[in-house]
């Protein structure tokens, strides 16, 4: 595993990970891994729902989840851990800050924005709900404003007021 991702993350993280993740996988339910690109599966996917927008680099595995959960439920589907903040640098765990502006300058496997359009576009067409990607790390319950126009579900607001009392 060090040798297939030094390049990508830092060794020491690495190895904290990996041992982490040995003594803790029993605790996950499911581990999800997407190896294959189905970029093409999913933008027909996108195309058939009319949606304008399409996936021009691999997707995350992230996305890959959320587009084989569309294709393989019927159940509501809320989605958490991603923005829709262009401004939010998107540092994934292990990257140091050095490596993740050497990614960014260099291009990457993924296009953020894209992922980005595509989820907003999920939430405000109903596909998804992601309104607890728009949480803001306040106090008080708020949510952060984007560039499309995406406001949180009503059911995801009474569920975190309820939460509150």
């Amino acid at each position: 595993m060090i040798h297939k991702y030094k390049k990508d993350c830092e060794v020491s993280f690495l190895k904290e990970w990996y041992c982490f993740f040995l003594q803790n996988k029993k605790n996950f339910d499911e581990i999800f891994y997407e190896r294959e690109n189905n970029s093409g599966k999913w933008n027909e996917m996108l195309k058939d729902y009319g949606s304008p927008h399409r996936l021009t680099k691999i997707p995350s595995t992230g996305y890959s989840t959320i587009f084989r959960l569309l294709l393989n439920n019927d159940n509501d589907l809320y989605v958490s851990g991603f923005t829709l903040c262009a401004q939010e640098q998107r540092e994934t765990l292990g990257d140091s800050s050095e490596l993740a502006n050497r990614r960014a300058k260099e291009g990457n496997c993924h296009s953020f924005s894209d992922e980005r359009e595509i989820l907003a576009w999920l939430h405000n067409n109903g596909k998804v709900d992601a309104s607890l990607c728009m949480l803001a790390d306040t106090e008080g319950l708020s949510f952060k404003k984007n560039i499309y126009s995406t406001q949180p579900s009503k059911y995801i607001i009474k569920l975190l007021q309820e939460e509150k009392t």
